[in-house]
């Protein structure tokens, strides 16, 4: 069965919702259910995908009546409807998670699912603050800038037994995100073994953010492992329990080395033999500023002028790497790609003091905003300090200064 809804793409989204490919549920529930008498929890059931894969993964087992057995839990009526279809012996919660205790169903071995994916900017108020209560009373503490995935994971745990296994789908940023960090102890204090299968391609093709499988129980202490499928297809005949060479360790701060060994062994022999000098020994990296909602901090300049921001709350930006392409951009780079000459910003301008560093032999490709090349578009500022490319008549409502700690 596939399962199916009726919201629109933008609406399921918004809720962080990714219906999840059979190819992933059935390897959950093959991995995560091992005897006729488990019992399962799925926190975020949605319209029945895994609920569809528990059911046949029972039916192998030789169990058809899924009482006592199967709880589903989906706080969309309509959905927790369709997930109850599918499964009607199962017991369908109607609840938000973050309002079911752990102990409101006995001892649970498997929790399995696709938990929500709602990032920090929408994740907030009362739905943010159960997450984080959550959190806390399992002496894990999350910041606010945790996407909601972080506090499912969390408080699944807590619904475990002692030998209960975690079969989720989650987003890869569970290997390399800093809010995630406090997750990632979690599960190696909780568990002797923790599963990471990652892919060389997309397996969703409707979401932005690459997916990863967590499989965590304490069935042996090897620690961390990656598993590294090129997609989907190959988990209908994966054995994790087959990767024995992939050695335990301690994992660094980060997971995200341990999803390509090789590479990181390259880097160590690099460095160590001075040939190269890791990039942050001379410059400064950064993904960049994250505003939360670029449609209010970022405006044009006319728009700016219009709504009479001064100067010293402006600032260049660059919305895009791909503005100036190349590996050095001078200031002359900067304006061709339409910032305001060094000097015409305030004292949060960075482009007063960048060195000359582009020019011949620069490696930049300029890109001038002409006729016909982006000429629809408009140099423009952010009251959070930069500037960036969009087009004109476009700004925000008012002018706020923007606090990215809060």
């Amino acid at each position: 069965m596939i399962p199916s809804t009726s919201e629109s793409p933008e609406q399921a989204k918004a809720r962080g919702a990714f219906y999840t490919p059979a190819a992933l549920t059935r390897f959950l529930a093959r991995w995560a259910i091992r005897a006729a008498d488990d019992r399962v929890l799925e926190p975020s059931c949605g319209d029945g995908a895994f609920v569809a894969a528990v059911r046949a993964r029972f039916a192998m087992l030789g169990v058809t009546d899924l009482r006592r057995r199967l709880i589903g839990i989906e706080r969309q009526p309509a959905e927790a409807r369709k997930a109850l279809a599918i499964a009607p012996s199962a017991t369908v919660v109607t609840s938000d998670f973050f309002d079911v205790d752990p102990t409101s169903f006995g001892s649970i071995d498997t929790v399995i699912g696709n938990p929500p994916y709602i990032r920090y900017h929408a994740f907030t108020g009362a739905d943010r603050e159960k997450g984080l209560s959550r959190a806390r009373a399992q002496g894990v503490h999350l910041t606010r800038l945790a996407s909601s995935w972080a506090h499912f994971v969390v408080h699944s745990v807590s619904f475990l037994g002692p030998a209960g296994r975690l079969a989720l789908v989650l987003p890869a940023e569970l290997l390399h995100a800093d809010y995630g960090q406090p997750v990632r102890e979690l599960l190696l204090r909780r568990f002797g073994s923790v599963i990471v299968v990652a892919f060389d391609r997309a397996v969703f093709s409707d979401a932005q953010v690459d997916a990863v499988l967590l499989l965590a129980s304490n069935d042996h202490g090897r620690g961390l492992r990656v598993v590294r499928l090129a997609d989907e297809r190959a988990l209908d005949t994966l054995d994790v329990d087959a990767y024995t060479d992939l050695a335990p360790g301690t994992p660094a701060r980060r997971w995200s080395r341990a999803v390509d060994a090789a590479a990181g062994s390259v880097y160590e022999e690099v460095m160590r033999s001075g040939t190269a000098i890791p990039l942050g020994a001379i410059a400064s990296v950064d993904i960049g500023f994250v505003s939360g909602a670029n449609g209010f901090f970022i405006l044009s300049r006319d728009d700016a002028e219009r709504r009479g921001l001064p100067v010293d709350v402006l600032a260049p930006t660059l919305r895009r790497p791909g503005d100036i392409p190349g590996l050095l951009a001078s200031e002359g780079d900067a304006r061709a790609a339409g910032a305001p000459a060094p000097g015409a910003v305030g004292r949060h301008g960075e482009l007063a003091d960048t060195p000359q560093r582009g020019g011949r032999g620069a490696g930049v490709r300029r890109r001038r905003l002409e006729a016909g090349d982006e000429g629809d578009r408009a140099p423009s500022h952010s009251a959070h300090g930069r500037i960036t490319s969009r087009a004109p008549g476009r700004g925000l409502p008012e002018h706020r200064r923007h606090d990215p700690r809060r």
